[in-house]
């Protein structure tokens, strides 16, 4: 069995018996679901779609006082994304509303990890992007934090959309 036959939702296969008698032609058959039929045997896979992200953030203290200011420091984040179930993913996207308008737009960017460079997150894989330069504000100091999470979703070969919400490791969703 291979990646492609679980994607698929299946496996189909027929093998042909062939047979010689004492005298005459050779004969042969299809194996079939039944005596009476030669249709192929089909068995069905399960397919389990699942992806994971995990969101981190790095201070980064533009003007090197050692503390956070509202229109100069920034914060440099990093999403990793992986595929945890057994189906490959196509048209991956991850959202983040604290880079998303009304705030200032910051775009999220692929990075690293299609190792086969097929654009499908393979069973396994994990994808690195990352968001520069969100720009501290008053109300972010105000708060004396920056906290949201991140979404990530996918497209199994077959059936709805997976997502996951960004949290501190790949076992939650904790923002």
């Amino acid at each position: 069995m291979t990646q492609d036959d679980i994607d698929t939702g299946s496996v189909t296969n027929q093998a042909t018996a062939v047979g010689t008698p004492p005298t005459g032609d050779d004969v042969e058959d299809q194996s079939g679901t039944d005596i009476a039929n030669d249709d192929a045997t089909v068995i069905e896979l399960c397919q389990n779609p699942d992806i994971a992200i995990v969101k981190t953030g790095v201070f980064n203290d533009v003007d090197g006082n050692q503390c956070a200011d509202a229109g100069i420091d920034t914060i440099t984040y990093t999403f990793t994304v992986t595929n945890e179930g057994n189906v490959s993913l196509s048209n991956i996207l991850v959202t983040d509303p604290l880079l998303s308008a009304p705030n200032p737009v910051v775009n999220i960017v692929f990075q690293s990890g299609d190792t086969d460079g097929d654009g499908e997150l393979d069973v396994t894989e994990t994808w690195i992007y990352t968001a520069t330069s969100y720009t501290i504000t008053q109300d972010d100091i105000d708060t004396g934090s920056v906290t949201n999470q991140a979404t990530a979703v996918g497209t199994p070969p077959t059936g709805d959309d997976v997502e996951d919400q960004s949290g501190t490791d790949i076992a939650n969703d904790d923002a």
